[in-house]
């Protein structure tokens, strides 16, 4: 596989040359015998200056198809390790989509259920709005996702997503779910997989969730989240990974995911395709500061 890459990477950057090369241009002298010079006498033809024309641009075109062909080993290398971290359909097929945990609006949809604030711009003004609704958390881990892959994917595909109704009870794809299990169904199940013996989210008595990994707790301090960001091997299709960017609050979510899009060639370089699962601390309304503070292994 890998080596396919490679020369599907070599094979973008071949040119075909062979129409540049120089032609002998013959000018038919009064005997009925060719030369290279011109008929004035002046020894100067027209082969020279093509030949001299043809020259200078071969050589800038061997020069431009080695710097592709340089490109292209590093290339192919960094696809590699990316869909060895990734899953099989990271950089090519369409196994793979991004989990998203919508929620539903209690009140009858005919009612001004929104509110869309003008900043005092002009009054507020009530909505009606849908039923079904994703949060700005959604909309931020959307944009690490796509912004990622697309530099991987060929002509740029996009990332694509489903909702956690549709991949409920779907497996034979490398799934990357966004929210906790109290939000997004697919954690739920991913949590309840025998093999998940990373994390759990108990309930303390104070009655808040916490996270729960190994021995250790976290819960949300004053201004920062934490984040779980766990990496597993697909139980059901081992050629496919699962993904869990899953935070006590949306800023633990989107910070993790942040974290995993953002340092992905760091953290294939520590655990290469080995499951792992992190504690991602986020500082609120900023997935920027995202900083891994516990990790097992």
């Amino acid at each position: 596989m890998f080596v396919r890459l490679l020369f599907a990477d070599i094979l973008r950057a071949r040119v075909r040359v062979e129409w540049f090369r120089p032609r002998r241009a013959f000018v038919r002298r009064s005997g009925g015998r060719s030369s290279n010079f011109s008929p004035d006498g002046h020894g100067f033809s027209a082969y020279h200056f093509g030949n001299m024309f043809f020259e200078e641009l071969g050589s800038s075109l061997v020069i431009d198809i080695g710097k592709q062909l340089f490109l292209a080993v590093p290339r192919a290398f960094r696809n590699r390790r990316f869909r060895k971290f990734f899953g099989s359909d990271a950089v090519k097929g369409d196994r793979i989509f991004g989990v998203l945990d919508p929620v539903t609006h209690p009140t009858p949809e005919n009612t001004n259920r929104y509110v869309k604030r003008f900043l005092g711009i002009r009054p507020d003004q009530p909505l009606i709005g849908p039923t079904e609704a994703l949060g700005l958390c959604s909309v931020r881990v959307a944009s690490y996702a796509s912004g990622l892959f697309a530099g991987f994917r060929p002509r740029h595909e996009p990332f694509p997503f489903l909702i956690d109704y549709n991949a409920h009870g779907k497996w034979d794809a490398t799934l990357f779910c966004f929210g906790s299990s109290d939000s997004n169904l697919k954690t739920l199940e991913i949590e309840a997989l025998p093999e998940q013996k990373f994390y759990r989210m108990p309930s303390v008595p104070a009655g808040h969730r916490v996270f729960q990994v190994g021995t250790q707790q976290f819960g949300i301090v004053a201004g920062h989240d934490h984040g779980i960001l766990l990496r597993m091997r697909n139980p059901k299709f081992p050629e496919h990974a699962l993904f869990v960017c899953a935070g006590l609050g949306e800023w633990g979510t989107s910070g993790s995911a942040y974290y995993l899009f953002r340092n992905w060639s760091s953290l294939y370089q520590r655990h290469r395709t080995s499951d792992f699962c992190k504690v991602i601390r986020v500082q609120l309304g900023s997935d920027e500061s995202a900083t891994e503070i516990f990790s097992l292994p």
